[in-house]
């Protein structure tokens, strides 16, 4: 079994994707942290440097790459990947994929003041994070097989949540 957690930067998927792997006994596979190893720059230089239809190809050739054929994994994807059919069609077929939804105020909360971090939302351009979210929350929604919206819960309580989801 595979877990694909998916949402905008700042839902807490790769926090609570280690803690979830940690508590089922999967592997983690953080796609971001992947990225940045496989190339050896920091995500904001890749955007920077590839603009963003090639950083979503090279996101999707690393989902394939450390997911295909694979079991026993939870997957923390870039906030992105709904810009791929492909790597979602894989994630759908290999993984249990649950949409982190959380409010606008509380992504807001996580990514400003975090540096260069707010460049990880990719393809924002002249778009506000209104825009952006409206533009991809069709999408997670569309790929996800559960929609967790985690603003009432704690840390723990969402990575119960998604535990219980799994278990299902």
């Amino acid at each position: 079994m595979n877990i694909s957690l998916i949402g905008m930067s700042g839902a807490g998927k790769s926090f609570i994707g280690k803690r979830v792997a940690g508590k089922l006994g999967l592997r983690c596979v953080d796609i971001d942290d992947e990225m940045e190893k496989q190339h050896g720059k920091l995500l904001p230089q890749l955007i920077d440097e590839w603009g963003d239809d090639r950083f979503i190809a090279e996101e999707t050739k690393t989902v394939d790459a450390f997911t295909y054929g694979k079991d026993g994994l939870l997957i923390s994807t870039g906030g992105s990947i709904v810009y791929s059919d492909e790597a979602m069609r894989l994630l759908r077929a290999t993984s249990l994929v649950i949409y982190l939804r959380v409010p606008r105020a509380l992504i807001l909360e996580r990514i400003v003041g975090v540096g260069d971090r707010s460049k990880r939302i990719i393809q924002l351009g002249n778009k506000s994070l209104d825009e952006l979210m409206a533009e991809r929350e069709p999408l997670y929604e569309r790929y996800a097989h559960h929609v967790l919206d985690t603003e009432p819960l704690s840390a723990d309580e969402t990575v119960d949540a998604v535990a219980a989801i799994a278990a299902k």
